[in-house]
């Protein structure tokens, strides 16, 4: 995520004037490292929740939802129906 973050602090980046092929290309390199650290996050998380004895089972519908700011989230949605 680092390494991404710094790639599109690339003053085209920031300005807007990239252009479409290289934006997805950002995205894809943002998406990429969000998704390593969600794991890191989720495995540090089980780790320090349940210890040296989970089994991978425990927690295992453990999820992130990157649209914690909108009103439509999978996630927060089925939460609050519950």
């Amino acid at each position: 995520l680092e390494d991404a973050m710094g790639v599109v602090q690339h003053h085209d980046a920031i300005t807007g004037t990239a252009k479409q092929h290289v934006v997805d290309d950002y995205v894809r390199r943002v998406q990429f490292g969000i998704d390593k650290a969600t794991s890191f996050l989720k495995a540090e998380m089980r780790s320090i929740f349940l210890g040296q004895d989970d089994n991978e089972q425990h927690l295992s519908n453990m999820m992130y939802c990157q649209f914690l700011n909108e009103t439509v989230c999978d996630v927060t949605e089925e939460a609050s129906a519950t």
